[in-house]
């Protein structure tokens, strides 16, 4: 073994009992003439083999180191001795002559490599796995066999760790047929399926359907979202990777009486109706199935809606979801779900309740009658105060009665009525039932109507719309419209250098006398109730004023 040293030294028995030597090193031990192995850990190495005669005695060296000499005698050393030394599990065995084996054992020689092979010998079973075996002391399996019913003992189910997943996946037609009657000890048989025989059993959703008039049909693996091409179907529909024989609830055609219950037959083969729902006796109102799987309609029973004699081909067909599953309901706008509870919620709970009495305002104020109010940005009344008001009255209950536009007006006690001016002749009124503003009432000229009766010295001398001046014999008269002041100025004047005077033609109440200069005399129109009055009032020279009332009738 390369990088192992390997040295030849010698000692007495007690010498080798506290060495160790090095890893693979040989030394003789002189007491009991025999060579030890060391392994570098355990004192005293190894016993290999001890020379019991024919031997002489070495030369010792300096350092317990071998001579020369002493190394050719130990090269000399007969390769057959009369005792070996025998160890068993590290430990040494007393030396012997022999080496014996016993029948469980089988010797042989091998010459060829100079050894002896020892192996175990065979029991005389076959080789092979065995359920069943027959071992001896030695632990040597003697006989195998396969395990039988017999040889199993009773054990508890408690014991048999996959009992559970064995019961459940073997169907009941591998047991034998019950000798007595089965009880349920309160528990529920469920998802039966449709029942054909007149013995099968029947789910309460079977007999609570027969009993709403439903009429079952078998379950349909899958039902459209949308409309699909009867001729060439494809191969999914609503997420489900269709095989053929299933079943397929078609209720989103165009044509709404191509709806109903088809058997898929390949992508590109056209669907056919299924042999249960294939003829007017066959689709019933109250035509029932179940969705089984489908991203959209999984776990959703459907019903025919469609009322009356149905004719396949002409009726149109409406299915609607009868029923579902939680697990395809979902929240809404308003509402959040927890499992199978949907409830409502609210942005504000300030502004709505939620509770098991249902869904109410919240209040923000106390409920009263107010005359004044405040309200927030939803419309809510928060706040409210009173003020005195106007009591009941049956008068302003008449006046509020009035449904006509115009002047109010009193026609009896507490009645009252909707009144509008009329324009007499030469009168025109605006707005005249006030609807539109104040009313407005103007005095029209009118050249054509008599308006003034002219008298003079009680004696008639015309009627007439207009009082016209004349200019007399050796008299001139001016007139002149005096606007600023409302009225028409006169001045009469003699053509003889007599003299002149002023007069004034006006329509207002008399003037106060001091408003006339010498020599000026007015007319003015004093109106009394039947009767026109036209005054002349005249100023002389030394400033005597002169009222004339001259009566017009």
């Amino acid at each position: 073994m390369s990088g192992i040293a390997r040295q030849r030294r010698r000692g007495t028995t007690s010498q080798h009992q506290v060495f160790t030597g090095l890893q693979g090193e040989l030394t003789v031990d002189t007491t009991i003439w025999s060579v030890r192995v060391h392994d570098g850990i355990t004192a005293g190495g190894w016993p290999l083999a001890a020379l019991v005669h024919g031997h002489s005695d070495a030369t010792t060296m300096a350092d317990g180191f071998m001579s020369a000499s002493d190394k050719l005698k130990l090269g000399n050393l007969p390769t057959t001795v009369s005792y070996q030394t025998v160890m068993s599990n590290l430990a040494v065995k007393p030396q012997r002559g022999n080496l014996s084996f016993t029948s469980a054992f089988a010797v042989s020689d091998d010459s060829a490599s100079n050894r002896t092979i020892v192996d175990v010998a065979p029991t005389g079973v076959t080789p092979g796995q065995f359920t069943k075996v027959t071992v001896n002391a030695l632990g040597q399996v003697i006989t195998g066999a396969l395990l039988t019913v017999a040889d199993i003992p009773a054990l508890p189910a408690s014991k048999i760790s996959d009992l559970p997943s064995i019961l459940q996946n073997t169907p009941l037609s591998t047991f034998a047929a019950p000798i007595r009657a089965i009880t349920m000890a309160g528990q529920h048989l469920t998802d039966l399926p449709l029942p054909n025989l007149s013995t099968d059993a029947a789910s309460k959703q079977y007999v609570d359907a027969v009993t709403a008039g439903l009429n079952f049909k078998q379950a349909c693996r899958a039902a459209t979202v949308a409309n699909i091409a009867l001729t060439i179907p494809g191969s999914m529909i609503d997420g489900v990777t269709l095989v053929n024989g299933d079943r397929i609830l078609v209720k989103n055609q165009s044509n709404a009486p191509d709806n109903g219950i088809y058997t898929f037959s390949g992508a590109a083969m056209p669907l056919q109706r299924a042999s249960d729902a294939n003829s007017n006796g066959d689709i019933q109102p109250g035509m029932f199935t179940w969705v089984q799987e489908g991203t959209v309609n999984g776990n959703i029973a459907f019903v025919l809606a469609t009322e009356g004699t149905i004719a396949i081909g002409t009726t149109a067909l409406s299915f609607v979801i009868f029923s579902a599953s939680a697990s395809n309901l979902s929240a809404g706008n308003g509402l959040t779900e927890s499992g199978n509870v949907l409830s409502v919620h609210t942005v504000s709970s300030n502004r709505i309740t939620v509770d098991v009495n249902g869904v109410d305002l919240n209040q923000i104020a106390s409920a009263g009658t107010y005359t004044s109010v405040t309200v927030d940005q939803y419309g809510r009344v928060t706040s409210g105060t009173s003020v005195a008001a106007q009591p009941a009255s049956a008068a302003l209950a008449a006046i509020g009665a009035v449904a006509s536009n115009g002047l109010m007006a009193r026609t009896g006690s507490n009645t009252y009525a909707a009144r509008s001016l009329s324009a007499g002749t030469g009168i025109s009124i605006a707005n005249s039932d006030g609807s539109a503003g104040n009313p407005s009432i103007a005095v029209n000229p009118d050249s054509v109507n008599e308006q003034v009766r002219i008298s003079h010295n009680g004696i008639l001398v015309g009627t007439r719309c207009e009082f016209n001046l004349v200019d007399g014999e050796n008299t001139t008269l001016t007139v002149a419209d005096d606007s600023t002041n409302n009225r028409v100025n006169v001045t009469v004047a003699s053509a003889d250098g007599g003299g002149s005077f002023n007069g004034v033609f006006t329509q207002a109440t008399a003037p106060a006398s001091s408003t006339l200069a010498a020599s000026e005399f007015l007319f003015y129109l004093d109106p009394t109730p039947g009767a026109v009055v036209l005054h002349v009032m005249a100023k002389d020279s030394a400033g005597t004023v002169v009222d004339k009332a001259i009566t017009l009738s």
